[in-house]
């Protein structure tokens, strides 16, 4: 079994998701289901993101006769929300990397001492 590469598990799972693919690196990994939870759950997070956006906030503030464009100084708050989801998926992609690594080095070292 191949070892997996930390630094490339967070580099396939920070690059990707800065344009809305995020869990490639869990993918990479091996965790194809963690991949796929975390894409979609992400894809739906930025439909959520999309529909206050262009669609709820616009409607406010055309009932409230544009006041209700002040919701639009929440878009940083989003922002950083998303990048605090990206920054951290890449951590435990790394992690998961590195635990598995370690965890086929010690495997390896227990069947060597076997035979």
């Amino acid at each position: 079994m191949p070892t997996k590469n930390p630094e490339i598990a967070a580099l396939f799972e920070f690059f990707p998701g800065l344009i809305g693919f995020l869990g490639i690196g869990h993918m990479f990994n091996g965790n194809f289901a963690l991949g796929l939870i975390v894409l979609v759950s992400y894809w739906i997070l930025l439909f959520i993101e999309a529909a206050i956006f262009l669609i709820i906030i616009p409607i406010i503030a055309v009932v409230t006769l544009g006041v209700g464009l002040i919701f639009y100084i929440l878009a940083p708050v989003a922002l950083i929300f998303n990048l605090i989801i990206l920054i951290t998926s890449s951590f435990l992609a790394h992690y998961n990397a590195k635990t598995l690594d370690e965890c086929q080095q010690i495997i390896k070292q227990k069947w060597k001492q076997k035979n």
